[in-house]
């Protein structure tokens, strides 16, 4: 078996060439001897081979002469980010512009003509060390080879990460702590949202909404990794995910499926604030809702599911209608921007029927009495749902648009849980559930995993929010890589868990993903669950800490559930900061953190009978 070389690397990488955009009349064969027209395939081959032969670790960010370098690479990607010159002639673009694309150009050239026949491996490289560079500038710096190779890389990504610039966003921040002159158009930008428009009618689907964005390349080998937008970069480590504003290296999508929903919400493009309306239902639990499904002959552990006997009858209307009176109680407070709901909350035929309700309610047209303030419609509905065939945990989020005097919604994404729960001895006494299940010492949730999947929505200006449901938010694969290249700007953890206090895993996990990469971190629990163990702590006060905040620019805030409430409203500001890249590269202070601002408790008119509060 030959070697792998950089040039075969970058034909794996690339299996249909270089060439990714159409060209008029073009028929030829795949080439890769000039650089790649469509930036985030660049960044797939630049990132992959930085990543595969470990660069980073040559790289010294003390050292000005190599941020000059890149410094140079920044400014081309930024001209590259404002016009599409692939088949441009030279007579249409303006100095700067032929100067930069003939740089990227010499860099690629110099990339394959260079180290094109070296060997991926470690004896090739260290060779490499002894050797002196052949160009000019990476000579006067004073580095080797292997530098001139890192660096080059290094370079590309940064062309490509400048000129994606808010891909994946409805449009770019406006507020800046650094203005800086923006391009007129951002090709790359309003590409992938034609492509997205192109993808929806290549499926044949009805309607005017986006498909999901899989990955942000073009003709390229996703099953070796693929490319999505990002939001935060993290300011802690030296890894690949500090080298890049706007797009992020993620695993191969046989590993884990992640999906950019294309279609904004109703507040996407907004910069205002994000009011969350966070529903610790079910309030009430007991034994009979855990029952023991199977058990696998001669293992130690078996199997439970869960019985939602805390639902009403027609649970479809009833609960539906509850909800809909909670959300204009909470009017009275503010606006209502999201509605959330914990893991294992409602059914997912409820979820369907709660969305559809929540659409007409949202409508402009709807009156809200005693409500002297003009509201905006509700943009997210998020809950934890039980699928009853296959067995499943999933979190359901429909987004509500705004089109013309209509508010609509696009068809619900559905993500699975990626990991089972294991109800040990402890819990299984902490819960009162031994006399339940004691067929076992342990219980594990009989789930469906099914292949994993991500999903990232676009809420608000630059801002992006992610879910998790209970165990994902601890476990490190398969989500976790994803959630820190992505780095959303908020993220919210669907649990069935314990009070949400400073000392328990659930904060341990929010205060390292507050870090890196920087995402705010809301966790909700249901209220039943806490109180089936409040009779097993004799002498404590019943618990009520429901839900859980934090963000790098604030310390652990636990959210109580006042007696009477029913639900907080979690009032959410933006604020932006400035972000630097580890080659020195910073984002004109258009990074978004979110902070909490207030809770609010709610209650509604008159709370059904049913609920048992």
């Amino acid at each position: 078996m030959s070697a792998l070389t950089l040039q075969r690397y970058v034909e794996l990488v690339l299996p249909t060439g270089t060439r990714a955009l159409p060209q008029a009349g073009s028929q030829a064969a795949p080439s890769w001897s000039v650089a790649p027209d469509w930036p985030p395939n660049l960044f797939l081959v630049a990132a992959l081979l930085i990543e595969k032969l470990d660069l980073l670790a040559r790289w010294d960010p003390a050292n000005q002469s190599l941020r000059t370098l890149v410094g140079d690479a920044q400014e081309v990607g930024r001209i590259w980010c404002g016009v599409e010159w692939s088949a441009a002639p030279d007579a249409m673009l303006t100095k700067p512009q032929r100067a930069a694309r003939k740089k990227l150009g010499r860099w690629w050239q110099a990339l394959l003509k260079s180290f094109g026949t070296l060997t991926l491996d470690e004896d090739a490289l260290q060779s490499l060390v002894k050797a002196r560079p052949r160009a000019a500038a990476f000579r006067k710096a004073g580095l080797n080879r292997l530098d001139e190779l890192s660096l080059l890389l290094l370079q590309l990504v940064a062309v490509a990460d400048e000129a994606s610039e808010w891909v994946g966003y409805p449009q770019a921040p406006q507020k800046r702590a650094k203005p800086e002159p923006a391009p007129p158009v951002r090709w790359v930008q309003a590409t992938v949202a034609v492509l997205a428009s192109l993808q929806r009618l290549r499926a044949g689907q009805p309607g005017r909404q986006l498909l999901p964005v899989t990955s942000l390349t073009l003709g390229a080998a996703n099953e070796l990794a693929t490319v999505l937008p990002k939001a935060r970069t993290p300011s802690v480590g030296c890894t690949l995910r500090s080298l890049s504003h706007n797009l992020s290296l993620l695993p191969p999508d046989t590993q884990v499926r992640t999906l950019w929903n294309y279609e904004p919400c109703a507040g996407a493009a907004s910069a205002d604030g994000f009011n969350i309306l966070v529903v610790p239902f079910p309030y009430r639990l007991d034994a009979r809702a855990f029952k023991q499904s199977r058990r696998i002959q001669g293992d130690e552990a078996a199997y439970f599911e869960l019985d939602p006997v805390w639902l009403p009858p027609r649970p479809e209307v009833a609960v539906a209608e509850w909800l809909v009176g909670l959300i204009e109680a909470a009017w009275c407070e503010g606006q209502v921007h999201a509605l959330v709901l914990p893991e294992l909350a409602i059914t997912e035929s409820m979820f369907a029927a709660i969305a559809l309700r929540l659409e007409r309610l949202t409508a402009p047209t709807a009156k809200v009495e005693n409500h002297a303030t003009q509201r905006a419609p509700l943009e997210m509905f998020i809950a934890g749902v039980i699928c009853q065939s296959p067995g499943g945990n999933r979190v359901n989020t429909c987004i509500y648009h705004v089109r013309g005097s209509e508010v609509v919604s696009s068809p619900p994404t559905s993500q699975g849980k990626h990991h089972r729960w294991k109800l040990d001895r402890g819990q299984l006494a902490r819960y009162g559930l031994s006399a339940k299940l004691s067929a076992a010492g342990s219980y594990w949730e009989d789930l469906h995993i099914g292949r994993r999947e991500l999903h990232f929505h676009p809420f608000r200006e630059g801002s992006v929010l992610c879910a998790l449901i209970c165990e994902d938010l601890a476990r490190l694969e398969p989500c976790q890589p994803v959630v820190r290249a992505v780095g959303p700007n908020l993220l919210i953890a669907l649990l069935m868990d314990g009070p949400q206090l400073e000392n328990r895993w659930a904060a341990r996990y929010a205060t390292v993903l507050a870090e890196d990469p920087g995402s705010s971190v809301l966790t909700l629990t249901s209220l039943g669950l806490m109180q089936m163990s409040d009779r097993f702590r004799p002498g404590q006060p019943p618990a009520r800490t429901v839900a859980l905040w934090k963000s790098a620019d604030q310390q652990i805030q636990q959210l109580d559930l006042p007696k009477g409430h029913e639900a907080l409203l979690a009032c959410l500001y933006p604020q932006n900061c400035l972000e630097t890249t580890l080659d020195g590269r910073d984002d004109d202070g258009s990074a978004v953190r979110w902070n909490l601002a207030a809770v609010i408790p709610v209650k509604s008119e008159a709370a059904p009978a049913w609920l048992q509060l």
